[in-house]
C-alpha cells in the first residue's frame, strides 16, 4: 500500500490528526464560520468525516481527550494521533505533530506506546527543552 506525505504536501484539515488537533483549538463558532456554506467535507477515504456536525463531534472528542485521532480518514490503512504543541509564552509559534502506524500493526499496546511517546515529546517541547 503506497502511503506518502512529503514536506509541503497539503491535506484537508478535517481528515488529518494534525489538522483536527489544530481545528480543536478554535471554538465551535469559529469552526462554523470557517466552514460556512460547505455542505460536504473533503473525503479521502470512506472513513473521512463527511459533514460539519460530524466534524464538530470529532472536535469535541479531541478537546476532551487532548489529542486527535485519524483512524483511516486520510489513508484507509493508517492510524494516527495528533496534538498541538504550545510554545512557552509565544502562542504564535504553536504547531501540531503526529505519529502514524499502519493499521495492521496498531494493536492497543502499540497505540498506547505511540501516544505516550508523542505526549512525552510534546511535554518536553512545551517545557522549552531542545530535543537535538
Amino acid at each position: 500500500m503506497p502511503v506518502t506525505a512529503g514536506v509541503g504536501d497539503r491535506f484537508p484539515a478535517s481528515v488529518t490528526a494534525v489538522g483536527v488537533a489544530l481545528l480543536a483549538e478554535l471554538d465551535d463558532e469559529d469552526i462554523i464560520q470557517l466552514y460556512d456554506g460547505v455542505r460536504q467535507l473533503p473525503r479521502w477515504s470512506p472513513r473521512s468525516t463527511a459533514d460539519l456536525p460530524g466534524l464538530l463531534r470529532k472536535l469535541h472528542q479531541t478537546r476532551e481527550a487532548g489529542y486527535a485521532i485519524d483512524d483511516g480518514e486520510t489513508y484507509y490503512g493508517v492510524f494516527a494521533y495528533g496534538l498541538v504543541v504550545h510554545r512557552a509564552g509565544n502562542h504564535t509559534q504553536d504547531f501540531s505533530m503526529s505519529v502514524s502506524l499502519l493499521r495492521e500493526d496498531a494493536t492497543p499496546k502499540r497505540r498506547a506506546q505511540a501516544l505516550e511517546e508523542l505526549v512525552s515529546v510534546r511535554d518536553a517541547l512545551e517545557a522549552g527543552n531542545d530535543l537535538r
